[in-house]
């Protein structure tokens, strides 16, 4: 959002078209034992109660003009949102060379909707950019992060007028939770490197799998880390890796790339588990992404 002037593409209502994709379809393969884990419902499912934004509703177009003013409507209340996020989630930052950096991401960015929220005002996140609006007429775009994971405040922040509002348009469905998994359906705003808090769980989950189904692995054929064996049968391996997950007292599912856990719908974790030749996937670059709120 540099230029002077442009048109906003459309955005998925406040929802964060961000590292990942989430939903494709799950391969085929054979069928694992159902379980019968229950998990304890919460009520973090999709951003933060909005306030204004529920009774603003929808916009009626996602195309909308777009110029930098002298100055944002809203700077005040975006840097107040941002000090207090600052002041209450002092784990999520820490201080460096060149201002405070942010370690997870996903969580700052819902923190600061929540907090613009409770100020009055609507906010939403495009995946690069906050919106921020007082009504359907208009809205400003803030950056609030540097492209080197800095806090981002004060003038420099915001970019542009949007006219009318760009935000949010109507959401696609959401995604259903899988087989066995109590927990409503949810949608991410923002995701980021995290803390990688189900990877632990997650090999236990593959052990367990290629202990118990050593016909899906060609156990002759290890690549990388220990025990990277060759998956025979994909389909199997990840249906296996996700009841076992289940078992552990998570919800899984496969979004067609990644394996997206959760244990409450404060956010979930996305790993990749499969390397591209069909090996099981160990050790660095399992890990992918944290999505706050959880990704299904």
């Amino acid at each position: 959002m540099k230029a002077a002037a442009y048109l906003r593409p459309a955005v998925p209502a406040v929802l964060g078209v961000v590292l990942l994709t989430c939903g494709g379809s799950s391969p085929t393969g054979n069928t694992p034992p159902t379980t019968s884990t229950t998990l304890s419902p919460t009520t973090t499912t999709m951003p933060v109660a909005q306030n204004l934004c529920d009774r603003l509703g929808f916009v009626p177009s996602p195309n909308t003009a777009c110029a930098r003013q002298s100055s944002g409507s809203f700077q005040s209340q975006v840097d107040a949102a941002i000090s207090k996020t600052i002041a209450e989630n002092a784990g999520i930052f820490e201080n460096a060379s060149g201002g405070i950096r942010i370690k997870n991401i996903g969580k700052y960015v819902v923190e600061v909707i929540k907090n613009v929220n409770d100020a009055g005002l609507c906010a939403g996140f495009d995946g690069e950019e906050l919106g921020v609006k007082s009504s359907n007429d208009s809205n400003d775009q803030y950056d609030i992060s540097t492209a080197s994971g800095f806090v981002r405040r004060g003038d420099p922040a915001y970019q542009a007028t949007c006219e009318p509002a760009a935000f949010p348009v109507a959401p696609p469905p959401p995604i259903p939770p899988p087989a066995g998994c109590s927990l409503p359906s949810s949608r991410e705003v923002a995701c980021g490197a995290s803390s990688q808090s189900f990877q632990g769980d997650l090999n236990a989950a593959i052990d367990q799998v290629v202990k118990e189904h050593p016909e899906v692995f060609d156990t002759n054929r290890s690549k990388g880390t220990a025990d990277g064996y060759a998956v025979r049968d994909v389909g199997a391996y990840i249906s296996f890796v996700a009841a076992a997950l289940m078992q552990r007292g998570f919800c899984a599912r496969y979004d067609g790339e990644e394996m997206v856990v959760k244990r409450t719908n404060e956010y979930s974790d996305h790993y990749d588990i499969l390397t591209g030749d069909n090996f099981i996937r160990r050790g660095n670059g399992q890990y992918r992404v944290s999505c706050y709120p959880a990704a299904f």
